[in-house]
């Protein structure tokens, strides 16, 4: 019997145990500085978070189908680097700067080797 509950009890843990911890921060924080769970700094947190959290999305769907790229970081960065030398002050910046951002994307993407599935190996292997 007391097997069981600890299996239940662990069970527990590891499918909410993350969910938990972020429950105990945000209590946390809110006690400490009251100003954190205002809407004008969650909805900055949240813009904080959401291009990190594009690129984890993308990666993890990415590795669900059978591949992976450790490129993505880099691909980023180059590309964040290249449109914010594109964004000049005084000109249409948001449509420069998504045709320079799309173009430079695309680029490197195809032309990334890790993008490009070679028939010589399994498809079963994890390195694509």
């Amino acid at each position: 019997m007391s097997s069981k509950v600890k299996s239940l009890g662990g069970d527990f843990l590891r499918k909410y145990g993350m969910i938990f911890i972020l429950i105990l921060m945000v209590i946390g924080m809110t006690a400490v500085k009251p100003v954190f769970i205002r809407s004008a700094n969650l909805i900055n947190i949240f813009r904080q978070v959401s291009v990190i959290g594009t690129l984890a999305l993308g990666v993890t769907l990415l590795i669900i189908t059978g591949g992976i790229d450790l490129s993505s970081g880099s691909v980023l960065a180059l590309v964040g680097v290249v449109t914010a030398t594109a964004a000049a002050p005084g000109q249409s910046v948001l449509s420069r700067c998504l045709s320079v951002f799309w173009l430079v994307a695309s680029v490197v993407s195809s032309t990334d080797p890790s993008l490009q599935r070679h028939e010589s190996r399994p498809s079963s292997s994890p390195w694509v």
